[in-house]
């Protein structure tokens, strides 16, 4: 299944926020690489449960003596909450025991520690998310910003979530659920790191070394590359066409402006490696990354700083911290998943549950 977004930053490949995807790798997706990942295709539906009974021409209904258990009515004839239930079981079943056994497995191991979470803790996390929404391509950089500090369009971020989630059948309750596993996580997670001044040079390097800073037009398809590529040989100005043509909106309302980045920085390799390559003025080929297309201009190119590491040290441990401290998120939700004792009673997701995970022991009544 694959949806693109037009309206929406969705030049960036959105991802379905599917919790655990395979046993080998964190099953609760970091939400700062979920919007520039391919869409994952939708696992099959697992087959009905066995029924030994005579066949049907209609889901099973309350009668109308029934005990209140009717979810609906067309006509006049029930509809029973027990269909509705056995459908969404064998529909999206697994996807949703996978983010309620993560959150378990979260919450539990938080309790053993001593930890607790707070809805100004969730609320942190949305906010981050919103903040990374908006931010072109990557958080430059790798740190967080706290809520209110800095410029932040929260309407147009919104907006733009809510587009993802309806393109992805995502409700707004599984996002505050993944916001919540985010809150524990970071929590679980910043016991663990620990910042060594061996990784301050690096980081520096990252930081203040010499920088490019680009405009760029984001598409999605190779047709939408043909049009822009046909207007840039008419000599149509670039950054024209990156507020008009670039499917990401955010991109687009700047011109395609991004901040200045280093060689070193978050940005996607591709990108880095063209943008250091070219001169100011200068237009690159088109560069294809997890399947979304970008076509950059450099502005001007910045020498590295001259600030001495001395006077910035904090700076680069917090920076150092914040992205071990997400690295450790994705680590952390999967070596949770996989050490959990599962057991799921009902027989076809039972069997659903191991078809997709047959590395992991589940267990059942």
């Amino acid at each position: 299944m694959r949806h693109r977004l037009k309206a929406c930053a969705a030049a960036l490949a959105l991802t379905a926020w599917a919790g655990c995807q395979a046993p080998d790798r964190a099953p609760a997706e970091p939400l700062q690489s979920i919007w520039e990942r391919p869409t994952a295709e939708k696992p099959p539906v697992p087959a009905a449960r066995e029924n030994t009974g005579p066949p049907t021409t209609a889901p099973a209904a309350v009668s109308p003596a029934g005990d209140g258990a009717a979810i609906a009515r067309v006509n006049g004839e029930l509809i029973a909450r027990s269909t509705l239930l056995d459908v969404l079981l064998e529909s999206h079943g697994v996807d949703l025991l996978e983010k309620l056994i993560v959150t378990a497995t979260l919450r539990q191991q938080a309790g053993k520690l001593g930890i607790r979470i707070s809805e100004s803790d969730i609320r942190w996390e949305h906010d981050d998310a919103l903040r990374r929404i908006v931010t072109p391509l990557t958080t430059l950089g790798g740190t967080t910003t706290m809520p209110g500090a800095g410029d932040f369009d929260r309407e147009a971020a919104e907006r733009t979530l809510d587009e993802f989630l309806a393109a992805k059948n995502i409700s707004r309750a599984e996002f505050r659920m993944r916001m919540e596993q985010n809150a524990y996580l970071r929590k679980l997670a910043e016991r663990e790191v620990r910042v060594e001044d061996s990784l301050l040079a690096d980081e520096y390097r990252r930081v203040y070394g010499e920088k490019v800073q680009a405009r760029c037009i984001q598409l999605s398809s190779p047709d939408a590359v043909k049009r822009v590529r046909a207007a840039l040989e008419e000599g149509k100005d670039f950054e024209l066409l990156a507020r008009t043509m670039s499917e990401n909106r955010f991109l687009a309302a700047q011109g395609g402006l991004l901040p200045p980045f280093t060689r070193y920085d978050d940005v996607p390799k591709l990108l880095r490696d063209a943008a250091f390559a070219l001169k100011p003025g200068e237009i690159s080929s088109t560069i294809h990354e997890n399947n979304t297309f970008y076509i950059l201009r450099i502005e001007r190119r910045f020498p590295p700083s001259q600030v001495g590491v001395e006077n910035v040290k904090d700076d680069l441990r917090r920076r150092i911290r914040d992205r071990l401290v997400r690295r450790r998120m994705d680590e952390m939700a999967g070596e949770l998943f996989r050490a959990a004792a599962i057991e799921i009673d009902d027989p076809s997701l039972r069997e659903a549950f191991r078809q997709r995970y047959p590395d992991i022991n589940v267990g059942g009544r």
